[in-house]
């Protein structure tokens, strides 16, 4: 990983996290002593960090503080990839690959809000959770081959990996997107479907180590 992210050591991981505002400077007038926050820091796994007031927004009253870990990782993720690359609008019809995970299910409830169509994969477990984050359709891919009862998408949202990248292309309709968050996607793939006369397609990559 260091050729993508480069580290020197000592070096203490994570990214995303949620606390208690320990002390404020002068430039962060919004923020006091024992407020309930969330953002991020560099070296979340640290019992203290020291960032920047632009990163942090107040916890809601309601949300516990491992809920709010994964609104910096898990939401601000699917964000990315539905609005930033994935361009998607009202009207649109998006595939969501592992809808019922920390990113997917961001992903789901964010393209309802949207107005989008919502297709979501998940396992048998997951299925009814799916359902209820507001997906049109969701998908057991345990034991079903998504791609086929599923076609001319607009956007397919990648949280899965493996073979799903692969398997997915021939499911978007002509100028749709790809966006992973697992890897790259591979341009070669693009070329090989255009060159068996398959519409060219748009594909984009949001990627991050696991322990951001």
């Amino acid at each position: 990983m260091h050729d993508f992210f480069p580290k020197t050591f000592p070096y203490t991981p994570g990214s995303a996290i949620s606390g208690i505002v320990e002390a404020a400077g002068a430039d962060a007038a919004d923020f006091r002593k024992g407020d309930r926050v969330l953002g991020s820091v560099d070296g979340a796994f640290a019992e203290y960090g020291l960032t920047k007031a632009n990163e942090w927004v107040p916890i809601p009253e309601n949300l516990s503080f491992e809920a709010a870990a994964s609104v910096k990782g898990g939401a601000d993720s699917a964000w990315k990839a539905l609005f930033s690359e994935g361009e998607l609008k009202s009207g649109q019809t998006v595939l969501i690959h592992a809808a019922a995970g920390g990113s997917g299910q961001y992903a789901a409830r964010l393209a309802k809000w949207k107005g989008a169509e919502v297709i979501g994969t998940a396992s048998a477990a997951h299925l009814d959770f799916v359902k209820e984050l507001g997906a049109d359709q969701v998908i057991d891919d345990t034991t079903t081959s998504f791609e086929t009862s599923v076609k001319d998408v607009d956007l397919v949202i990648d949280l899965a990996g493996g073979d799903t990248e692969s398997r997915s292309w021939p499911v978007l309709k002509r100028g749709g997107t790809l966006v992973s968050l697992v890897r790259p996607p591979k341009v070669l793939k693009n070329t090989e479907l255009q060159q068996n006369s398959i519409p060219a397609f748009r594909f984009a990559a949001i990627w991050k180590p696991s322990s951001a």
